[in-house]
Protein backbone atom coordinates (compact mmCIF):
# COMPACT_ATOMS: atom_id res chain seq x y z
CA UNK A 1 0.00 0.00 0.00
CA UNK A 2 1.26 3.47 -0.90
CA UNK A 3 1.86 5.48 2.32
CA UNK A 4 1.25 8.76 0.53
CA UNK A 5 -2.07 7.54 -0.78
CA UNK A 6 -3.15 6.40 2.67
CA UNK A 7 -2.13 9.73 4.19
CA UNK A 8 -4.03 11.62 1.48
CA UNK A 9 -7.16 9.59 2.02
CA UNK A 10 -6.91 10.29 5.75
CA UNK A 11 -6.60 14.02 5.15
CA UNK A 12 -9.55 13.97 2.76
CA UNK A 13 -11.63 12.02 5.30
CA UNK A 14 -10.80 14.50 8.07
CA UNK A 15 -11.64 17.41 5.78
CA UNK A 16 -14.96 15.89 4.86
CA UNK A 17 -15.77 15.24 8.54
CA UNK A 18 -14.91 18.82 9.48
CA UNK A 19 -16.99 20.13 6.58
CA UNK A 20 -19.94 17.98 7.68
CA UNK A 21 -19.67 19.22 11.25
CA UNK A 22 -19.51 22.79 9.99
CA UNK A 23 -22.66 22.28 7.93
CA UNK A 24 -24.45 20.75 10.90
CA UNK A 25 -23.41 23.67 13.13
CA UNK A 26 -24.55 26.23 10.52
CA UNK A 27 -27.88 24.43 10.11
CA UNK A 28 -28.45 24.33 13.90
CA UNK A 29 -27.56 27.98 14.23
CA UNK A 30 -29.97 28.97 11.45
CA UNK A 31 -33.00 27.22 12.99
CA UNK A 32 -32.31 27.60 16.76
CA UNK A 33 -35.03 29.60 18.63
CA UNK A 34 -34.18 33.22 19.09
CA UNK A 35 -35.55 35.85 21.41
CA UNK A 36 -36.47 39.05 19.70
CA UNK A 37 -34.97 42.13 21.20
CA UNK A 38 -33.46 42.61 24.62
CA UNK A 39 -33.62 39.55 26.97
CA UNK A 40 -35.09 41.94 29.53
CA UNK A 41 -38.06 42.39 27.21
CA UNK A 42 -38.64 38.63 27.21
CA UNK A 43 -38.68 38.64 31.02
CA UNK A 44 -41.23 41.45 31.04
CA UNK A 45 -43.40 39.51 28.58
CA UNK A 46 -43.29 36.47 30.85
CA UNK A 47 -44.15 38.58 33.88
CA UNK A 48 -47.10 40.11 32.02
CA UNK A 49 -48.39 36.69 30.98
CA UNK A 50 -47.99 35.43 34.56
CA UNK A 51 -50.00 38.37 35.89
CA UNK A 52 -52.73 37.75 33.33
CA UNK A 53 -52.95 34.10 34.42
CA UNK A 54 -53.04 35.16 38.08
CA UNK A 55 -55.91 37.58 37.36
CA UNK A 56 -57.77 34.87 35.46
CA UNK A 57 -57.39 32.42 38.34
CA UNK A 58 -58.65 35.04 40.80
CA UNK A 59 -61.67 35.71 38.59
CA UNK A 60 -62.46 31.98 38.29
CA UNK A 61 -62.16 31.55 42.06
CA UNK A 62 -64.69 34.36 42.59
CA UNK A 63 -67.07 32.77 40.08
CA UNK A 64 -66.68 29.39 41.77
CA UNK A 65 -67.39 30.89 45.20
CA UNK A 66 -70.51 32.63 43.82
CA UNK A 67 -71.72 29.39 42.22
CA UNK A 68 -71.21 27.45 45.44
CA UNK A 69 -73.10 30.11 47.39
CA UNK A 70 -76.04 29.89 44.98
CA UNK A 71 -76.07 26.08 45.15
CA UNK A 72 -76.05 26.15 48.95
CA UNK A 73 -78.89 28.70 48.98
CA UNK A 74 -81.01 26.58 46.61
CA UNK A 75 -80.46 23.42 48.67
CA UNK A 76 -81.18 25.25 51.90
CA UNK A 77 -84.38 26.93 50.71
CA UNK A 78 -85.83 24.07 48.64
CA UNK A 79 -84.27 21.10 50.45
CA UNK A 80 -83.26 19.44 47.18
CA UNK A 81 -80.40 19.32 44.71
CA UNK A 82 -80.20 21.82 41.88
CA UNK A 83 -81.85 20.36 38.73
CA UNK A 84 -79.31 18.90 36.33
CA UNK A 85 -81.62 18.09 33.43
CA UNK A 86 -84.71 19.59 31.77
CA UNK A 87 -86.81 16.77 33.24
CA UNK A 88 -85.58 17.48 36.79
CA UNK A 89 -86.19 21.20 36.29
CA UNK A 90 -89.75 20.55 35.10
CA UNK A 91 -90.37 18.34 38.12
CA UNK A 92 -89.05 21.01 40.50
CA UNK A 93 -91.17 23.73 38.89
CA UNK A 94 -94.28 21.55 38.83
CA UNK A 95 -93.84 20.74 42.49
CA UNK A 96 -93.32 24.37 43.41
CA UNK A 97 -89.74 23.64 44.39
CA UNK A 98 -90.82 21.18 47.09
CA UNK A 99 -88.23 18.71 48.19
CA UNK A 100 -90.78 16.86 50.32
CA UNK A 101 -94.48 16.15 49.73
CA UNK A 102 -97.41 17.75 51.53
CA UNK A 103 -98.42 16.24 54.84
CA UNK A 104 -102.19 16.48 54.31
CA UNK A 105 -104.77 17.88 51.92
CA UNK A 106 -105.29 21.08 53.95
CA UNK A 107 -101.56 21.64 54.14
CA UNK A 108 -101.49 25.38 54.99
CA UNK A 109 -101.03 24.81 58.71
CA UNK A 110 -99.86 28.10 60.21
CA UNK A 111 -99.86 31.83 59.84
CA UNK A 112 -96.78 33.25 61.52
CA UNK A 113 -96.28 36.92 62.30
CA UNK A 114 -92.90 38.35 63.19
CA UNK A 115 -93.29 42.04 63.98
CA UNK A 116 -90.35 43.99 65.43
CA UNK A 117 -88.91 40.76 66.79
CA UNK A 118 -92.18 39.53 68.37
CA UNK A 119 -93.53 36.20 67.13
CA UNK A 120 -97.13 34.97 67.06
CA UNK A 121 -98.31 31.74 65.50
CA UNK A 122 -101.92 31.04 64.48
CA UNK A 123 -103.18 27.54 63.64
CA UNK A 124 -105.00 27.45 60.29
CA UNK A 125 -105.67 23.71 59.87
CA UNK A 126 -106.36 20.80 62.16
CA UNK A 127 -104.02 17.82 62.55
CA UNK A 128 -104.94 15.19 65.16
CA UNK A 129 -101.43 13.78 65.46
CA UNK A 130 -99.84 17.16 66.15
CA UNK A 131 -102.63 18.04 68.55
CA UNK A 132 -102.07 14.81 70.50
CA UNK A 133 -98.29 15.25 70.53
CA UNK A 134 -98.42 18.86 71.72
CA UNK A 135 -101.17 18.28 74.27
CA UNK A 136 -98.64 16.28 76.30
CA UNK A 137 -96.74 19.56 76.69
CA UNK A 138 -99.84 21.49 77.70
CA UNK A 139 -100.29 23.09 74.25
CA UNK A 140 -103.80 23.13 72.78
CA UNK A 141 -102.94 22.89 69.09
CA UNK A 142 -106.29 23.34 67.39
CA UNK A 143 -107.53 25.53 64.54
CA UNK A 144 -107.80 29.21 65.43
CA UNK A 145 -105.56 29.13 68.49
CA UNK A 146 -102.66 31.58 68.68
CA UNK A 147 -99.29 31.07 70.38
CA UNK A 148 -96.88 33.86 71.18
CA UNK A 149 -94.79 32.57 74.08
CA UNK A 150 -91.33 31.47 73.00
CA UNK A 151 -91.50 28.00 74.67
CA UNK A 152 -94.81 27.26 72.91
CA UNK A 153 -93.52 28.40 69.52
CA UNK A 154 -90.34 26.35 69.96
CA UNK A 155 -92.35 23.26 70.93
CA UNK A 156 -94.53 23.56 67.83
CA UNK A 157 -91.48 23.89 65.56
CA UNK A 158 -89.82 20.88 67.18
CA UNK A 159 -92.98 18.83 66.68
CA UNK A 160 -93.03 19.85 63.02
CA UNK A 161 -89.40 18.85 62.63
CA UNK A 162 -90.12 15.28 63.71
CA UNK A 163 -93.53 14.95 62.02
CA UNK A 164 -94.03 12.07 59.56
CA UNK A 165 -96.96 11.19 57.33
CA UNK A 166 -96.92 7.44 57.81
CA UNK A 167 -93.28 6.49 57.27
CA UNK A 168 -92.69 9.34 54.82
CA UNK A 169 -91.10 12.70 55.54
CA UNK A 170 -93.29 15.65 54.59
CA UNK A 171 -93.61 19.39 55.07
CA UNK A 172 -96.50 21.62 56.04
CA UNK A 173 -96.91 25.08 54.50
CA UNK A 174 -97.11 28.40 56.31
CA UNK A 175 -97.96 32.01 55.57
CA UNK A 176 -95.44 34.57 56.82
CA UNK A 177 -96.14 38.19 57.78
CA UNK A 178 -93.17 40.32 58.75
CA UNK A 179 -92.55 43.95 59.65
CA UNK A 180 -88.88 44.80 59.12
CA UNK A 181 -86.27 43.33 56.84
CA UNK A 182 -84.55 41.94 59.92
CA UNK A 183 -87.81 40.16 60.78
CA UNK A 184 -87.90 38.82 57.23
CA UNK A 185 -84.43 37.27 57.27
CA UNK A 186 -84.60 36.05 60.86
CA UNK A 187 -88.04 34.54 60.27
CA UNK A 188 -87.13 32.72 57.10
CA UNK A 189 -83.98 31.36 58.70
CA UNK A 190 -85.96 30.09 61.68
CA UNK A 191 -89.25 28.86 60.22
CA UNK A 192 -88.23 27.48 56.85
CA UNK A 193 -86.19 24.77 58.48
CA UNK A 194 -89.54 23.16 59.27
CA UNK A 195 -92.11 24.65 56.88
CA UNK A 196 -92.50 25.59 53.22
CA UNK A 197 -93.57 29.13 52.42
CA UNK A 198 -97.01 29.66 50.91
CA UNK A 199 -96.60 33.43 50.83
CA UNK A 200 -94.81 36.33 52.48
CA UNK A 201 -96.35 39.74 53.20
CA UNK A 202 -94.78 42.83 54.76
CA UNK A 203 -97.08 44.42 57.35
CA UNK A 204 -96.85 47.43 59.64
CA UNK A 205 -97.76 46.59 63.22
CA UNK A 206 -100.13 43.66 62.85
CA UNK A 207 -99.62 41.06 65.57
CA UNK A 208 -102.42 38.57 64.98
Amino acid sequence: MNPLRSRGELVISMTLAETFLLLVFMLWYSIRPTLAGDPKTAVEVLRKENQQLTNKITSLERELADTRSRLELWQKRFDQLVPGTDEELKKALTGGGRGRPRCQEANLLLEINLVNGNTSMKVLADNPLLRATLSKQGIDFRMGNVFSRTPEVDSVLQALGSYRSGDQECRFDYRFNYSTYEDYYVGRERFEKYLYSAGRVQVSNRTN
